[in-house]
This record gives structure tokens, C-alpha cells and sequence, in this order.
């Protein structure tokens, strides 16, 4: 898209998770809204790969217009 940045991130999977404004879960963007389920789904399932010794990484992408990268407040928050 014309006109448009990308930007990714990779990091620890808890820090990622937490400046999500939304998640994908089947294929489907479903947004976050202080849910306490999708985040009990999210922390369960860490907890299980990380007990069977896997390394894990959270990654997210986003698509920016220019206008989010000239107010660094409104790119800060609104990650993904």
C-alpha cells in the first residue's frame, strides 16, 4: 500500500501481548478490550510451551500511515 509503513516487533511474548490493542485467534481480529479470558487463554498457553522447554517469541506487525509516525503518542499505543 502506497502511503503506508510497516512496522514489526519480536520480544518477550508477555511485553508484545500487552501493547496489542487487538489479537488474532483463528483467523480473526478480535480486539482486546481489557478481555480477562483471552488473557488467561494467553498467559495458560505460555506457560504450557515454556513448560515443555521452548523457546518462545512474540511477534506483531502493523501498517502505519505517516500521520501515526509524526504523533508519537498515538504510535506508542496503538501498536497492532
Amino acid at each position: 500500500m502506497e502511503g503506508m509503513h510497516l512496522d514489526c516487533m519480536m520480544g518477550a511474548p508477555e511485553r508484545v501481548f500487552h501493547r496489542c490493542a487487538t489479537v488474532l485467534l483463528n483467523d480473526e481480529e478480535i480486539p482486546k478490550d481489557g478481555d480477562i479470558v483471552l488473557e488467561r487463554m494467553f498467559n495458560e498457553s505460555l506457560i504450557q510451551m515454556g513448560s515443555l522447554g521452548e523457546t518462545v517469541l512474540g511477534m506483531i506487525e502493523s501498517r502505519f500511515s505517516l500521520f501515526f509516525f509524526k504523533n508519537q503518542n498515538l504510535y506508542i499505543n496503538r501498536f497492532c
